[in-house]
């Protein structure tokens, strides 16, 4: 009888350790789970917070009201030069500096990337053509047309709203039948700044009375 009833006990012992060591088994997982769960929720808020915006550059004509959006954005983006007409003169004291006038800023995108008919993986979503986007810039400058420049981030930040013309332009097709085309930009400025209708030949552009399209899409308005 007390061998049966010890045996009994010794059983007992062994279902209730057991159970213990199911139920912090169980506790553990389910921990770790939470924690797997807690951490990659946090990382993607992490990724979204430290995520860069993503940059549109597009092209509007102020004449034909036509625009177009680069296919591909340069990284980095192209550098804006502000010069300022400072003057030096020799004083009796010393060299006198007189502060001039701002000039106008310029850019040059070089050696950009306009892929023709492709699908490549790194091409904005909305990007125009590469032939378009040629065609464009010979159109716009053929009728000597004012265009404006617009680099916008997809936060809503605006890097340069600028009217501009294309100073230089050269291009080059490579083996697989891309354009690479260098273009160099110069601000315009406009002579008359009460707003009125754009002239026929866009020679003599003044500032258009409607506002100016941003948007990011290739095509016309």
């Amino acid at each position: 009888m007390r061998f049966q009833d010890s045996a009994k006990k010794v059983m007992q012992q062994r279902i209730q350790s057991k159970q213990a060591e199911l139920q912090k088994m169980a506790i553990t997982r389910a921990t770790r789970y939470a924690d797997k769960l807690s951490h990659g929720l946090v990382g993607k808020v992490l990724d979204y917070l430290d995520k860069k915006p993503t940059t549109d550059i597009v092209f509007h004509s102020e004449l034909t009201d036509e625009y177009i959006t680069l296919p591909v954005v340069p990284n980095p983006l192209p550098t804006i030069n502000e010069p300022q007409k400072n003057e030096t003169f020799n004083g009796l004291r010393g060299d006198i500096k007189l502060i001039g006038p701002l000039g106008l800023r310029t850019l040059s995108l070089d050696n950009i990337l306009l892929p023709v008919g492709k699908d490549y993986s790194f091409i904005r979503g909305n990007g125009t053509d590469g032939l378009q986007c040629l065609q464009f810039f010979q159109a716009q400058r053929q009728t000597k047309a004012v265009m404006r420049i617009c680099i916008i981030q997809s936060d809503g930040n605006e890097i340069l709203n600028m009217p501009c013309v294309v100073n230089d332009l050269s291009y080059t097709w490579d083996k697989v039948g891309d354009i690479k085309a260098t273009i160099g930009i110069e601000e315009y400025v406009y002579t008359n700044t009460s707003t009125q209708t754009q002239s026929d030949t866009g020679g003599e552009n003044k500032e258009a009375s409607k506002g100016t399209a941003t948007s990011s899409t290739g095509g016309k308005k």
